[in-house]
């Protein structure tokens, strides 16, 4: 798949389009009092998601994981504790797409309970996939996290509907926010400084999840597999990416955590390459745990490996 270069100016009116698709939200939400969850923890539907609603909301209010942070995201299946919280949650925030297919079913019972949720992707700010993409047919790329641009209009979402929410704890939610876009905001700036000059623009990588980073730093993304990092590619596939990588000179082939290096290891073998981890930032492992790692260090570890992968001056 060949990425595009992101029109900025496109994704600064992110947060405008999606405040005028908020206006029934809001209308719902309208009759729920500042107060009245202070008790209940909102919903956020896997770690990256849980981590930004976290930052902005601080102690506020509390915010929980729905996904557990070791568990691989297209895989989850709802436990019982999970849905009963997330039938109380005063909100639940999700990608808006099919990475958790078990979230369309909670929006829907949400919705017949009045109960507002958030998706911070849609048709007019998401990465739309080529037909055949994904044998499960999804319409849009979920992986928007990936790129710290994406995130920052992502942040303002959070911070929005938490303030329409929770109007008394406006400051709070509009400090943190602000702290936190300036951070991405930095590390954008390095992604786009760091990248700009490097020996190979190409990445291999396991599964497709890294077509909204491509778009927004000029990189050209091929995947072993599809959106979901469950299927399995054809031997025509496997071809395909092994000529690339021999007639394309490429060094590395980028493999993830949560789910099998197999696949990549193999091509590695037969092209003679290294095998590099280039996080999705899905969960945390129990090494990045103990590391203090968190979705900011991540972010910066996967600018660390580019440089170093594709030769970057």
């Amino acid at each position: 798949m060949c990425a595009r270069v992101g029109d900025m100016k496109n994704i600064y009116l992110v947060v405008a389009l999606f405040v005028v698709g908020l206006a029934g939200l809001f209308m719902a939400m309208s009759s729920l009092r500042s107060d009245a969850h202070d008790d209940v923890a909102i919903a956020a539907s896997f770690y990256p998601i849980a981590f930004l609603t976290e930052q902005i909301a601080s102690d506020a209010v509390p915010v929980f994981s729905v996904t557990p942070s070791d568990t691989e995201p297209h895989d989850y299946e709802l436990t019982p504790d999970a849905t009963l919280r997330l039938q109380s949650a005063p909100l639940f925030i999700h990608t808006g797409t099919d990475l958790e297919p078990w979230a369309n079913d909670v929006v829907t019972a949400r919705a017949m309970q009045k109960l507002p949720s958030l998706a911070l992707l849609n048709a007019k700010n998401a990465r739309k996939l080529d037909e055949g993409d994904s044998e499960h047919g999804e319409a849009f790329d979920p992986h928007f996290w990936l790129s710290p641009l994406r995130t920052i209009a992502a942040t303002e979402q959070i911070a929005l509907i938490l303030t329409r929410l929770y109007p008394a704890q406006e400051v709070i939610f509009t400090t943190n926010a602000q702290a936190l876009m300036e951070t991405l905001r930095e590390i954008d700036n390095a992604y786009r400084t760091e990248l700009t000059t490097c020996a190979s623009r190409i990445l291999v990588t396991d599964h497709d999840a890294f077509g909204y980073l491509a778009d927004d730093y000029n990189l050209d993304v091929h995947a072993i597999r599809g959106i979901s990092p469950d299927e399995e590619p054809s031997s025509a596939t496997l071809a395909t990416l092994i000529e690339l990588v021999r007639t394309q000179s490429i060094k590395t082939i980028f493999t993830e955590e949560l789910v099998s290096p197999d696949i990549a290891e193999t091509i590695a073998r037969e092209t003679d390459v290294t095998v590099e981890l280039l996080s999705t930032i899905e969960g945390l492992t129990e090494e990045d745990i103990t590391a203090g790692n968190d979705y900011l260090s991540k972010l910066r570890g996967n600018l660390k490996t580019l440089k170093k992968s594709l030769a970057c001056n």
